[in-house]
């Protein structure tokens, strides 16, 4: 039955609710940074893209020949170009064109429990405020079992403080792959942070004074694996809270989502979304369909089928069953996806980055509503693990992309988007 005028209109304004409450990360990137291109421009094609070799020369993690997990992207001087945060790096964007590389590069303390002599160096995978506004000149890192807080002590990020906010159990290759940043607690006036790391999702909430002591930290879901690999964040049930969408374990091939308490406790109810073919890995919470719910994209496996699906949500997610829809598959390794309007149609796209074989960076086009998928080959050869984060880097109102890799630690990957709008220059 057609949906009466009323009726989509109530859907849309839910759905802007469940968006406005969101201030999500996407594997470490914020909202306010990956801004959506203003639907009052055209449409925008896909296939105009410049590579730029951000950085060729990143060490690999401490004491292995592999690349770290973390990613972050904001603004951090308040110049307009958002920078970077990775692994014991961050990164000045250096404006006009962005193609002048490497970029400014600073590297950041070790671990300050460890000692600078310790060659135990941080994993930075969050660029944010810690007030929740202007520039973002704070950096949340791992070298578990420490969680680390950084301010910069100079408005261009050229020195860094660190101090240990809170721990959490390491996983079996040492720091989680996944932070994200969001308003999950009611009455906080700070954003919380979610990690996830033994054994299960971390809720790390910054106190009034973050720089006075320890930040409150508990563990808000289960698995019987070292961490739930992909983390989705939103309103899914449309009470006005944030949740949370997950996999089961870095080895099932099942997702599921945990309805906020609302309250502030541990009490996260687990309700299930569905089942991918091989086991679970990123997830990102968005409305596919647009029909005014949050439905789920989620990347499976390592082996050289990854596929993508999505899962459509219902009008009741607390007791009707979601519907599994093909996206594409032939992938081998996919630990890097992002959901954004890519092209400005008022529809979100599906941006993935391959770690194996062809390493490609691929974006899906959202064609009628979810219903079919233009694939756009971006790049190959380069490879995304915890990447393929889609952002405004140049300011310019479209959305570039970024990645990093996991066996060619050595680079920091950029895509400028030169696809209809005019580049900024200054």
């Amino acid at each position: 039955m057609a949906k009466s005028p009323t009726t989509t209109h109530s859907a849309a304004t839910a759905l802007r609710r469940r968006q406005l409450l969101t201030f999500a990360l996407t594997a470490g990137a914020t909202l306010a940074s990956a801004v959506q291109p203003s639907r009052t421009e055209p449409r925008v094609g896909l296939d105009k893209w410049t590579y730029i070799h951000a950085d060729d020369s990143r060490e690999p993690s401490t004491g292995k020949e592999r690349g770290d997990f973390g990613i972050g992207v904001a603004d951090s001087n308040g110049d307009g170009w958002l920078d970077v945060a990775s692994g014991p790096y961050f990164y000045r964007n250096p404006g006009a064109d962005m193609t002048k590389a490497p970029w400014p590069r600073v590297t950041l303390p070790s671990d300050p429990e460890a000692g600078p002599e310790s060659g135990r160096r941080l994993d930075a995978g969050l660029l944010f405020s810690v007030d929740g506004n202007g520039p973002a000149r704070d950096i949340l890192a791992q070298a578990l079992p420490n969680i680390v807080w950084l301010h910069a002590e100079d408005p261009e990020g050229e020195s860094w403080s660190a101090k240990v906010v809170a721990q959490m159990p390491a996983v079996g290759h040492g720091n989680g792959r996944t932070i994200k940043l969001a308003h999950i607690v009611p009455g906080n006036k700070r954003p919380d942070i979610i990690l996830s790391a033994g054994g299960g999702t971390h809720l790390l909430q910054i106190p009034d004074k973050p720089e006075a002591g320890s930040w409150p930290i508990m563990k808000i879901t289960q698995t019987e694996h070292d961490e739930q690999k992909g983390i989705g964040i939103g309103d899914i049930d449309g009470d006005g809270h944030l949740d949370l969408v997950l996999g089961v374990g870095i080895k099932l091939p099942q997702v599921e989502w945990w309805r906020n308490p609302a309250d502030g406790s541990a009490n996260w109810v687990r309700h299930s979304i569905g089942n991918t073919v091989n086991a679970a890995k990123m997830l990102e919470a968005t409305d596919v369909n647009g029909d005014g719910r949050l439905d789920v994209v989620a990347t499976d496996s390592e082996n050289e089928d990854s596929h993508i699906f999505w899962f459509e949500a219902p009008a009741d997610p607390l007791k009707e069953e979601w519907a599994r829809h093909d996206v594409g598959r032939g992938y081998n390794g996919l630990d890097s996806l992002s959901v954004a309007d890519m092209n400005n149609d008022g529809s979100p796209d599906i941006v993935i980055g391959e770690t194996k074989d062809r390493l490609r960076l691929v974006i899906y086009e959202n064609v009628n509503r979810g219903t079919s998928w233009n694939e756009h080959l971006i790049d190959e050869g380069k490879e995304s693990h915890k990447g393929a984060l889609a952002a405004d880097f140049d300011g310019d109102g479209d959305l570039d992309i970024v990645s990093i890799a996991y066996f060619g630690f050595k680079d920091l990957h950029v895509w400028r988007n030169d696809n209809g709008r005019a580049q900024r220059t200054q």
